[in-house]
């Protein structure tokens, strides 16, 4: 894995397309998708640049699904 072989870089750009992917493809979010994503996040470097892009865009994906879901349970 590139985070752990210290390319945070690189790394940092495959999980921030990794969310890309999630968001277009409106993947579920649930245990198994979170998970993978938290374990993403402890793997950054402390100092790594693209961790902020990368936190934002999880953030970003659970607001969005969450709410897609939540107006498909309140419209019924």
């Amino acid at each position: 894995m590139l985070l752990k072989a210290n390319q945070g870089g690189s790394g940092g750009d495959l999980c921030n397309f990794l969310m890309e992917v999630y968001n277009k493809a409106g993947f579920e979010v649930d245990i198994r998708n979170k998970a993978r994503l938290l374990y993403l996040l402890r793997t950054f470097p402390a100092g790594e640049p693209t961790r902020k892009r990368f936190v934002s865009e999880m953030v970003g994906y659970g607001i969005i699904r969450n709410r897609t879901r939540y107006k498909v349970l309140m419209c019924g």
